[in-house]
């Protein structure tokens, strides 16, 4: 049996050499030594918020400073249930989000918790938002795309029928007509 290696913890090690609180810090917050705040009972959720963020004085996003998901976005315990952090921060700022809504930001920043910098809207709102702002993947890019550049060109040529172009490049029949409208890979 090994002992954690963190000064003056006596548990057993489980990972990394660590104690398993030790290493869920580590997990969780990238620092095995981090001090969490465990002073949230009593604490409103505005008041939890704003003691988990840091302020950049450059953009005005309150970056969250507690636990980040894999996707890199923050999140907490809100009533025994894991929050996204923008979610809870829109709630507690704005109220209630609208059902089948998600949290955007109008900054791009995705542990940014600034209620200013918050909108609800649905998931066409927030595709459209992210085409504006050139973090959607648009064309061959796309990771679904079955089209390239090279292939519109030849379907532009309109050399045969729409079924036929479909079935040389395995897609349906609307796309080849979406791209003789000029729908589509405009």
């Amino acid at each position: 049996m090994s002992i954690c290696s963190i000064e003056k913890c006596t548990k057993e090690s489980v990972g990394r050499g660590w104690c398993h609180k030790h290493y869920k810090r580590w997990q969780n917050y990238g620092d095995p030594n981090k001090v969490v705040n465990k002073r949230i009972h009593g604490m409103t959720l505005k008041d939890r918020i704003l003691d988990t963020i840091s302020i950049d004085d450059d953009t005005g996003c309150w970056n969250w400073a507690g636990s980040v998901s894999c996707h890199g976005r923050g999140r907490l315990k809100v009533k025994r249930k894991t929050t996204i952090a923008s979610r809870a921060s829109y709630e507690a700022f704005r109220g209630e989000i609208p059902k089948g809504f998600y949290v955007c930001h109008h900054c791009d920043n995705p542990l940014c918790v600034n209620p200013d910098h918050l909108f609800a809207g649905s998931a066409k709102d927030n595709i459209i938002d992210a085409c504006k702002k050139g973090r959607h993947p648009k064309h061959e890019k796309h990771n679904k795309a079955k089209l390239n550049a090279k292939k519109v060109e030849d379907i532009r040529k309109r050399e045969m029928a729409a079924k036929d172009y479909a079935k040389k490049y395995n897609v349906h029949s609307t796309t080849i007509y979406n791209v003789w409208a000029n729908k589509t890979w405009d």
